[in-house]
């Protein structure tokens, strides 16, 4: 979908909902999922972020793939946040 497609069906030109657009099947990341497999898992399906799932089903975040970017840039100390 366009930029311009994409405005069309949000200003309601079209009865546009979100399972319409939205991925399925979930794919998703406990919280202690380690980093490495969770990118792995982000580059395998071809998606930019995760849910992540406690053990009792619940929603507790959502992990993207700017989180990651964000917490590997080098911070302006120089002292890793890893």
């Amino acid at each position: 979908m366009t930029g311009c497609e994409l405005f069309i069906f949000t200003q309601g030109r079209y009865p546009l909902k979100v399972s319409d657009i939205m991925r399925t099947p979930v794919v998703s990341v406990a919280p202690d999922t380690r980093v490495i497999d969770a990118v792995r898992l982000l580059l395998e399906t071809n998606r930019r972020g995760l849910p992540v799932i406690d053990k009792a089903g619940e929603l507790v975040g959502i992990i993207s793939e700017g989180d990651f970017l964000h917490r590997a840039e080098p911070p302006a100390d120089g002292i890793s946040n890893f």
